[in-house]
């Protein structure tokens, strides 16, 4: 099971890795494809981590 704060650390650290694949400084030789379509995916991204009082999606599934 996940818990809250292991989720909003896995969510920062993707926004990370996302704006590391942006920067050809960073990720050198990764193809134009792949640099678009993570712009596009941080278009729509959380800026903060879940509040407190967030359920886990694995939490919300397995509860029906």
């Amino acid at each position: 099971m996940t818990l809250p704060e292991e989720e909003a650390r896995a969510i920062a650290m993707t926004r990370t890795f996302l704006y590391a694949l942006l920067d050809p400084r960073q990720t050198p030789r990764v193809p134009r494809e792949v640099r678009q379509r993570a712009r596009r995916v941080l278009k729509h991204y959380p800026l903060l981590p879940p509040d407190p009082d967030y359920t886990p999606w694995a939490e919300r599934i397995t509860r029906k």
